[in-house]
């Protein structure tokens, strides 16, 4: 299967594609795009053809369209979704892209959204919907790694080895007490040079940096400016650890909160203002 690389209206060629209910070709050519000319295409299609291109793929090709698109166009996606179709996609989602996504839904329909989501998934985004958003809870990764302290250096080398093409790119795991609370960080390197006898917490970095979920974005971004660290155990109150603050999403946060600053400033709010403004 080949396609026209070099056509210069990209969202014509999708228009094809959609009208011929081609899931395979759909997902193949959108595998030939850059996510600008993902964005840009899909700006360029009728509702209802956006609403066709999203039900064609497969929930996690069309969770991936989803993460390539500028929020307030994976808004204006979901929301035209039916809530089942919608819940499939969002499922495949991290938490923290999941929460994001739901906050700038209406009430109604980011419930009916939750309601169709697998009952624990639902309740993990409740609990992320909770958190000002404008803090670590609301801009956490809930899918770290977190061992308990009793296991062995094996333990966590056999669980990598099964597993660790499911989990994020990452450096540390952190250690548990059976009450879910952070005693500990595992640099993954040191596992390489440490006998698989040993227990984790005999190698694992006592007491280590992290932050409540009430840090807000201009303390985070204080916090990485003074360690040089790509993520930051994120505690409760309670020292419970509930996910980790990546560097990267900080600065991402923190830019966003600028540009709507700025457009705040020239007149222009967040809502169906911004939906509308031309790509």
């Amino acid at each position: 299967m080949s396609f026209n690389n070099s056509f210069e209206e990209p969202w014509k060629e999708l228009e094809e594609i959609i009208k011929l209910s081609d899931s395979t070709q759909l997902e193949a050519y959108l595998n030939t795009l850059t996510p600008s000319e993902t964005a840009l295409s899909i700006s360029r299609l009728s509702q209802e053809d956006q609403t066709n291109l999203l039900m064609l793929l497969k929930p996690t090709e069309a969770a991936h369209v989803i993460e390539e698109v500028s929020d307030t166009q994976a808004v204006g996606l979901i929301e035209d979704l039916p809530p089942d179709q919608a819940a499939n996609i969002i499922d495949e989602m991290a938490g923290d892209q999941q929460a994001d996504l739901l906050a700038e839904l209406k009430t109604e329909e980011a419930e009916a959204i939750l309601l169709e989501m697998p009952a624990q998934a639902a309740e993990d985004v409740r609990e992320l919907l909770a958190y000002p958003p404008d803090a670590a809870g609301g801009l956490m990764v809930t899918e770290c790694l977190a061992y308990s302290g009793d296991l062995q250096v094996s333990n966590i080398i056999e669980d990598l080895s099964e597993n660790g093409e499911t989990y994020y790119d990452m450096e540390y795991a952190y250690v548990t007490s059976d009450k879910g609370k952070l005693i500990g960080a595992l640099r993954l390197h040191d596992l390489l040079f440490k006998s698989q006898l040993r227990s984790i917490t005999d190698i694992m970095i006592k007491n280590p940096y992290r932050v409540r979920v009430d840090t807000t974005f201009d303390e985070l971004q204080q916090f990485f400016d003074q360690h040089d660290l790509f993520e930051a155990p994120v505690v409760d109150e309670t020292n419970r650890l509930m996910g980790v603050a990546l560097r990267s999403d900080v600065k991402e946060a923190i830019g966003k909160q600028s540009d709507t600053t700025f457009l705040q400033s020239s007149g222009i709010v967040a809502g169906e203002e911004l939906r509308e403004m031309p790509v």
